[in-house]
């Protein structure tokens, strides 16, 4: 096991390494930082901003989902996400779903087992999220007249494959989770029926119309106001078609980094970026600036703070492998 995560990390770090070269390869970093400094302090702002905005509709939908957790709170299911989204910044293979995991669990004195169904189910109807996304910003563009580069146009069909079956997924958990979760506590302990059972419940709110609607709602509220974040990048760097070209570079970057890169997805990041925007004419300089301050923006917004929490809770994380210890804080 050992092995594997380590030819994991060295992975990662040979997949960074490589978007940075081809990323370095194509850009000229004087046109670069000419771009980022126009971006000025407006534009700046209005992505830090719309940024931090989206973290209370992720903690609503947190609480929504955790159906199975006594006593989360939005206070709560905030410190866990930007915890979470702060270790994915300075650890690898996206080890911050693990400390979101872990925190939780102290926290609300729950099973890891159970906070890491929910965690997951999470990320799956992010991904989900991002296809609609995808889907809806390249019919934008094609809508507009713009015709779809050679590129981009393979994407098409997976993105809206990945769209049906999310669709179907979630039809199929409210038609057939109550009997499933009835077989599944009619048979015997062990650890089949406990991992049933945990992704059944982190999938629970699927099954009442008023909790999924107040995921759905809340999910296109997150994403709405990080796309709004390269939005604004787009606007105040004078991209063609801002808004389509913002969310459909939230799509890219945000898909790229499921990939094992090193921590804070450098380099992953900013290659889907150049990837997203250069077929549509936009120059590799202005790309790679916009990629460069949607990525600083966030990372400084959660770790600092990430960070913090971390700190205020490091006995949690020293006893986590005690499961009686009570939570710190």
């Amino acid at each position: 096991m050992k092995l594997r995560r380590w030819c994991l990390a060295v992975l990662g770090l040979a997949v960074s390494a490589g978007a940075c070269l081809w990323v370095a390869r194509k850009t000229e970093w004087p046109l670069v930082w000419a771009h980022v400094r126009a971006l000025g302090l407006p534009g700046l702002t209005a992505m830090a901003g719309a940024y931090a905005l989206g973290f209370f509709p992720r903690a609503w939908r947190s609480v929504a989902m955790a159906r199975s957790y006594s006593g989360l709170t939005p206070g709560v299911a905030a410190e866990a996400v930007v915890l979470g989204y702060a270790a994915n910044n300075v650890l690898p293979l996206r080890l911050g779903e693990v400390v979101r995991t872990v925190f939780l669990a102290h926290r609300l004195r729950v099973s890891r087992a159970a906070c890491l169904a929910s965690v997951a189910a999470e990320r799956l109807l992010d991904a989900l999220c991002l296809a609609v996304l995808l889907t809806v910003a390249l019919g934008g563009l094609a809508w507009q007249g713009t015709s779809l580069p050679p590129a981009l146009q393979p994407l098409v069909f997976p993105a809206v494959l990945a769209v049906a079956c999310g669709a179907i997924a979630l039809v199929g958990v409210f038609i057939a989770a109550g009997p499933l979760e009835r077989w599944l506590q009619a048979r015997p302990a062990g650890r089949l029926r406990a991992l049933g059972l945990h992704v059944l419940a982190a999938a629970g709110f699927a099954r009442s119309p008023r909790l999924l609607a107040q995921v759905a709602a809340s999910s296109l509220a997150v994403w709405l106001c990080e796309g709004a974040m390269f939005w604004a990048a787009a606007y105040f760097l004078h991209l063609p078609a801002p808004f389509l070209c913002g969310y459909l570079t939230l799509a890219f970057v945000n898909l790229s980094v499921l990939l094992p890169s090193s921590p804070g997805y450098v380099g992953v990041f900013h290659a889907a970026a150049l990837f997203a925007l250069t077929p549509f004419g936009v120059p590799a300089d202005q790309a790679l600036a916009l990629a460069l301050v949607c990525h600083a923006v966030p990372y400084v917004l959660v770790t600092v703070p990430g960070l913090g929490i971390a700190w205020r809770h490091r006995a949690a994380f020293a006893q986590w492998r005690d499961p009686a210890s009570p939570p710190a804080g």
